[in-house]
């Protein structure tokens, strides 16, 4: 309610009502303006008659208690009074704002009214301010000193690498740089000091400031030789401060992986743990230590595979025993690695056949790669899938690359045609035809020796099938199969009395082939190759022109293939 009255009274210059109203409200300051202002309003009122109120002075401290700040400014300076107006401005504390009146009017009095204004700057602990108005000004040097005074060294070292003439002045650089380090704030010591192209000491500043990024960085052009060693002490401070996973692959780059498989531990980063122990080559006694606790970890969540390759690792193969007997497994592990890891193979057999659990021992065998007793084994307890086995055998070694004993199992699970097909792919050739010619009779070797040749091709392709006396069959084959381009070949290099007749059967091929393509009759061009048993043909121009045709080309062939086999025993018969 006062303060509404007071608004009122103010709004219709009832000075005194208002005043009495802010003495209500304890605003004694209020009051006291107030009452300044009364006294001014009578004093022109005794000179110049009325209320006094129309005074400028009156009105322009009305203006201020309605905090009109700028009217009240214009009230002076339309009155020619700029030193009060100045003056009003230094009372509510705007320093700013009566410096730039006194220089937007010319005041006289300009300088000293900045000392005042330093010196209040000063005496409030203002600093900061007072070196942001000379730097401001211009005054770099005094602003970086105002800094320096008043220990702030950073927003000195600011200023400094903000000023290419500072930056020169070495003393200068060394004062500044020596407050910050005073104050512990390396990281713009060092900062400063690369600027200046003092890396050693820029390096020092900022490993003392944990800022090792930067440290690293200026390491790598001026002393390539420290890296190592710093990005070791910036793990061991990450390790400290127990930043374990960031510390790890900074002692990778440092190359200390002990201490990296430490700090993956320590973080309960199993895998990485795991992980970096596989490229360590160090003597067994620093890491054994490390593949027990992961082994422990493993163990205690159950994951007994993990934890057993790890114990084993650690020449701890009794822990891992030992793990399997308390997890009541030790039919599936502890036996298992009791056996194995005396390198006792048949006991541990033994073991597991009378448990019961043979395959057990056969996956046994698998692992250590003794195939022999593994197919053993098999052939013991599971007779029916021995030939499977061998075939699944031989296409692991192939894999390998071991196409010796690839071939071995394929021929034991009676497909010689699988290691035929692997010496073609791996285009060892002697080997597909050796493994043709005594495991898949006549035909399946002249198809090696013809497919060799081609492979081969030119003069080496007429040596190979005259060393075998293969040359006039392979013509035949090739023309039989339509491969008339490799067929004028080895005629023209070594059969050329063979070439009238290759080049009539060509122009029948051509001509035959050709009309009936020519006439829209595709099908019939099939029927003709089916009638002339040319199965590949058949097959070729069936898949190209009609594929509704390749089911009736290939039962053909397969009645064909019946009867002949038909019409052999009957005359192996007679």
């Amino acid at each position: 309610m006062w303060k509404r009255l007071a608004n009122l009274a103010m709004e219709h210059s009832q000075l005194m009502v208002a005043q009495r109203c802010y003495a209500s409200l304890n605003d004694y300051a209020r009051v006291r303006f107030l009452q300044e202002t009364i006294e001014k309003a009578e004093i022109a009122a005794q000179q110049n008659g009325g209320d006094g109120l129309d005074n400028f002075e009156v009105r322009a401290r009305l203006s201020m208690a309605n905090k009109q700040y700028k009217q009240a400014e214009r009230i002076y300076l339309e009155n020619n009074a700029l030193h009060d107006a100045i003056e009003m401005h230094q009372k509510l504390n705007n320093w700013e704002a009566a410096i730039d009146l006194a220089q937007a009017m010319h005041y006289p009095e300009l300088e000293v009214l900045k000392g005042k204004y330093y010196r209040n700057l000063h005496e409030t602990g203002q600093e900061q301010k007072a070196a942001e108005i000379k730097a401001k000004e211009g005054d770099v040097s005094s602003a970086l000193q105002i800094y320096l005074d008043s220990n702030q060294p950073t927003l000195a070292a600011k200023i400094m690498m903000d000023n290419s003439n500072l930056m020169r002045d070495e003393s200068l650089v060394e004062k500044v740089t020596l407050a910050l380090i005073k104050n512990e704030i390396f990281d713009k010591a060092g900062e400063l000091l690369e600027e200046v192209k003092q890396f050693q000491r820029a390096i020092e500043c900022y490993r003392d400031g944990k800022a090792f990024s930067k440290a690293i960085h200026v390491a790598r052009f001026s002393f390539p030789e420290r890296v190592v060693q710093l990005e070791e002490e910036w793990g061991d401070s990450l390790r400290k401060e127990g930043n374990f996973d960031a510390a790890i692959s900074h002692f990778l780059e440092s190359g200390n992986s002990i201490k990296a498989v430490d700090c993956a531990i320590r973080g309960k980063e199993w895998t990485k743990a795991s992980d970096i122990l596989k490229v360590i080559e160090n003597d067994a006694g620093e890491t054994t230590g490390f593949y027990e606790k992961i082994a422990q970890h493993y163990e205690a969540q159950g994951q007994y595979d993990m934890a057993e390759k790890l114990y084993i690792d650690a020449n701890r193969p009794t822990d891992a025993v030992e793990m399997y007997n308390n997890a009541g497994k030790w039919i599936e592990g502890g036996s298992r690695i009791f056996r194995e890891e005396a390198n006792r193979l048949k006991d541990a057999e033994e073991l597991y056949v009378q448990v019961g659990e043979p395959n057990r021992a056969i996956a046994m065998y698998k692992s250590a790669d003794r195939l022999e007793e593994m197919m053993v084994l098999v052939e013991r307890f599971h007779s029916e899938k021995l030939q499977e086995t061998h075939k699944r055998l031989a296409e692991d070694l192939q894999k390998k690359g071991d196409l010796k004993a690839a071939e071995e199992q394929y021929l034991k699970s009676g497909e010689w045609n699988l290691a035929v097909n692997m010496y073609k792919e791996a285009e060892q050739w002697a080997d597909a035809y050796r493994i043709a010619k005594f495991e898949g009779g006549d035909r399946a070797h002249k198809q090696i020796a013809y497919l060799w040749a081609k492979n081969l091709g030119g003069d080496a392709a007429i040596k190979l099938l005259t060393r075998h006396g293969l040359l006039q069959e392979s013509i035949d084959l090739g023309t039989s199969r339509g491969d008339f381009e490799f067929v004028f070949e080895l005629c023209r290099l070594g059969a050329t009395n063979r070439l009238p007749i290759v080049q009539q059967k060509y122009a029948e091929h051509l001509e035959d082939e050709g009309n009936f393509l020519a006439a829209g009759k595709g099908k019939d061009a099939i029927l003709m190759y089916i009638h002339n048993q040319n199965w590949e043909a058949a097959e070729r121009i069936a898949s190209l022109h009609s594929t509704d045709m390749l089911v009736e080309v290939y039962i053909s062939q397969a009645r064909a293939a019946l009867e002949e086999k038909i019409w052999t025993e009957q005359k192996a018969t007679c």
